[in-house]
């Protein structure tokens, strides 16, 4: 055998040359001829930054991946004189970006003009890179990339995004021999409880050394496995641009991520330009948001064509309640709003929670003051003109109707306190995405159980259990009848322990509560 490199002789077992001192190729591994949607994101992951061949994936349900040789980018730049938010921009080096928004997936992004997007519904996922032979299939191809794919938590049974990046790093580690990888950590992406996993050491196949991360959330049924990477020579010139990317990702509920057997390929969408666009456009973005009163005056506007946004913004108060509404809608629209903080984490959104459907509404308490922001768009994304018509309003009052009598009780520190002995408190979910803690003195050694139940206007509780430094000890979904939770837990430690409580589907009003009890 012989090296590559410099013709040099070598053993059938050497890893590098001992003339020239490079990396030898590496005799590839059986191919595995079983894989979910999941294991084809994370080759697609693995391989940082190449899209994995049809060939190679034809096992996904006897289907066959589509070609991605369409590389057209379908999202809108944005002006060159409108500002970008300073969370998604790189302290180097100097980028101008664009925006993508993938409604059929459920993701928004950032990313650098130069780069080039391509999506594959099949898998489906989304890959962002820097040269256009690094979207080709029918290779593994190695360059700077960012990708993106979802996979229905019912494929793997993964219920958490650890559980996802601990499924991920496994499967790396006995694909790829020279994979160092760091220990799985915390991390808020997209507003979400996410986690990450830095690739800290240098990683090798075909001769291309990389370096990069991969990260994990899991919302709306789904996993999400994020990745970037880039080879080691340009780490330190792509490692800011692609954690800006991270940063700026944005996810809401995908709408059409159906894995279909044999789908054609998706040419590029030319969005349905209406005329007639309203006094505040543009308002595409967090940074072209216009600002709206509290005090109810209405805005109108329109969507003035298919796919468009529409964001304001309004200065809130601490304990404050604000609703935030559309109404009069035209003829064909169906709205959706989403609330923002000034880090630009969702908070809340609502589809058709107003007195009139399909108009929406949102019913909140301000945690603390400062800036928020409301997007408010189409829900098919496919309503344009004339009769795509709303009007928004945000209206601020003192209290919200329907509060129980434990609130304020949002944070740990504004728990209210309950027995052991089984004593039941009633509490009411009175806003969108209200919190309800509670907090009980636990005993070293002793079993406890932490119960909703009695639930009321379709209440779906969820229940966390954490210690007093807030780090979350356990969690429970429908552990008891119906929609209600139940946990059996056993302290660790004397102290006090705190219980968060709060509704699955976002649900909100006075006539939206359950009953909470703690028993030893």
């Amino acid at each position: 055998m012989r090296c590559p490199y410099c013709n040099a002789e070598v053993g059938s077992d050497d890893a590098f040359c001992g003339d020239c001192g490079k990396p030898l190729p590496r005799a590839p591994k059986e191919e595995r001829t079983t894989r979910t949607p999941l294991i084809v994101g994370i080759l697609a992951i693995v391989a940082v930054g190449c899209v994995i061949a049809g060939v190679v994936i034809v096992a996904i349900g006897g289907g066959i991946i589509p070609s991605l040789a369409d590389s057209s980018p379908t999202p809108s730049q944005l002006a060159t004189s409108t500002p970008i938010p300073t969370s998604i921009l790189p302290p180097t080096p100097s980028v101008t970006w664009l925006t993508y928004d993938g409604v059929e997936l459920g993701v928004s992004l950032e990313y650098p003009q130069a780069w080039l997007v391509n999506e594959d519904l099949g898998v489906p996922q989304v890959v962002f890179a820097e040269k256009e032979e690094d979207l080709a299939v029918d290779a593994f191809l190695l360059g700077t990339s960012f990708i993106v794919v979802l996979s229905p938590t019912d494929d793997l049974d993964l219920q958490s995004p650890q559980e996802a990046l601990q499924y991920a790093t496994e499967f790396l580690l006995q694909t790829y021999a020279e994979v160092e990888v760091g220990e799985i950590e915390p991390r808020r992406i997209a507003g979400h409880d996410g986690a990450w996993v830095t690739i800290d050491g240098e990683f090798e196949r075909q001769s291309v050394r990389l370096k990069g991360w991969l990260a994990s959330i899991v919302v709306y049924d789904y996993v999400y496995l994020l990745s970037g990477a880039a080879p080691i020579e340009d780490w330190s010139y792509q490692q800011p641009i692609l954690t800006s990317m991270l940063d700026s990702v944005r996810i809401s509920e995908p709408y059409h991520p159906t894995v279909l057997p044999t789908p054609s390929p998706r040419p590029s969408p030319t969005p349905a330009q209406a005329p007639g666009a309203d006094g505040y456009e543009p308002d595409d973005s967090f940074a072209q948001a216009r600002p709206i009163a509290t005090d109810g005056t209405r805005q109108s506007h329109n969507l003035h064509m298919e796919g468009d946004r529409d964001y304001v913004y309004f200065d809130a108060d601490q304990g404050a309640g604000y609703t935030i509404e559309t109404l009069n809608l035209g003829s064909d629209i169906d709205t959706i709003i989403y609330l923002y903080d000034g880090e630009e984490n969702e908070l809340a959104h609502d589809d058709d929670g107003a007195d009139e459907s399909p108009a929406s509404r949102i019913r909140w308490v301000a945690p603390s003051i400062g800036t928020y922001y409301v997007m408010i768009r189409d829900l098919g994304d496919d309503s344009a003109g004339s009769s795509a018509t709303y009007e928004i309003s945000v209206v601020s009052t003192d209290a919200i109707e329907g509060a129980d009598s434990y609130e304020p009780d949002e944070s740990l520190a504004r728990a209210s306190s309950i027995a052991t002995d089984g004593t039941y408190q009633t509490h009411t979910f009175h806003v969108t995405a209200d919190l309800d803690y509670v907090s009980f003195s636990a005993q070293e050694g002793v079993e406890y159980t932490i119960e909703t139940g009695d639930l009321e206007g379709e209440c779906d509780t969820e229940i966390y259990l954490y210690d007093e430094d807030g780090n979350e000890l356990d969690y429970n979904d429908d552990g008891a009848d119906d929609y209600a939770s139940r946990l059996v837990w056993t302290a660790p430690s004397s102290g006090t322990y705190y219980v968060l409580i709060k509704e699955y589907q976002g649900r909100a009003g006075p006539d939206v509560g359950y009953r909470i009890w703690v028993t030893r």
